[in-house]
């Protein structure tokens, strides 16, 4: 089994990768499947590289059963068979898609986020800006918000280290997990409140315009205020396990990583948190 955050950084790592020569589909994922070198245009590679990404983290359960497909088409019918296909997608799920409207699926990659606006960003194997984008030759990062024909969510490691925040004229935005940016940054968005998921048993008090200190919040409660356009300016967190965390703060940036109980920010200025990152430390 495996953290989606370990598959993500897998995949990232290989951003930038091409297949060699070019238009060849010869690459290291197509000879990690096929168990020798293989070219041509019968050997597209963007399942592959997924199939080679959680075979990498020790997680090949995860994917098609335990299986071998470079097929999105059986892909998306596992999906369809075990359950696993979700309406909205997070970090670590498969994104699958369908150029042509034909109801089939024509390409494949893992979703890295899903930002304010509805789209992901998503980590992608064969593909290319222009052209085609099922065969491009090469790993990329692309921001995609059309031709989604599914989205499977593996069963991975439950992370409980999850948390959002809800931020000036926005509301909340999505959830984030394990070292995740909740809020925003060069916007001038103040952050308003911050809610971890329950499952993570972290305790937040916050230092909040016009309250200052608040009262100990345990997770799955609202650190902060709601509707009532107050900015937070210092956070303490505490975790039965060690995080470490750190704060986008007005005039000042990314602060330094602190660990648990922790004040983290500044009390007194009148300066407005922007964004948190969380992370555990092993």
């Amino acid at each position: 089994m495996a953290y989606a955050e370990t598959i993500i950084n897998k995949a990232k790592s290989y951003v930038g990768y091409k297949e060699s020569p070019p238009n060849s589909n010869s690459c290291v994922f197509n000879r990690d499947f096929y168990g020798y070198n293989v070219s041509g245009a019968a050997y597209p590679w963007c399942c592959t590289f997924v199939w080679d990404i959680f075979r990498m983290c020790g997680a090949s359960s995860l994917f098609y059963n335990g299986n071998k497909t470079a097929s999105c088409t059986a892909v998306l019918k596992w999906g369809k068979d075990s359950g696993q296909i979700v309406k909205d997608g997070q970090a670590g799920d498969l994104i699958l898609f369908d150029w042509d409207g034909s109801g089939d699926a024509d390409h494949i990659g893992f979703i890295e986020c899903r930002n304010a606006d509805g789209s992901y960003t998503t980590i992608e194997g064969n593909t290319q800006i222009s052209g085609d984008q099922s065969n491009g030759g090469e790993v990329m990062e692309r921001k995609r918000n059309s031709c989604i024909r599914a989205i499977i969510r593996p069963k991975y490691e439950v992370d409980y280290l999850e948390y959002r925040a809800y931020v000036q004229g926005v509301g909340y935005l999505p959830w984030q997990i394990d070292g995740g940016t909740a809020g925003t940054t060069g916007q001038s968005k103040r952050l308003e409140a911050l809610q971890f998921d329950p499952k993570s048993e972290i305790t937040a008090i916050c230092h909040c315009q016009s309250y200052g200190d608040m009262k100990p919040v345990y997770a799955g409660n609202i650190c902060g205020t709601v509707g009532e356009s107050k900015r937070m300016e210092s956070i303490n967190l505490e975790a039965p396990y060690k995080i470490e965390y750190r704060v986008h703060q007005q005039g000042i940036g990314w602060t330094s990583w602190v660990e648990n109980g922790t004040w983290c920010g500044v009390k007194g200025q009148s300066k407005r948190l922007e964004a948190i990152e969380v992370r555990r430390v092993s």
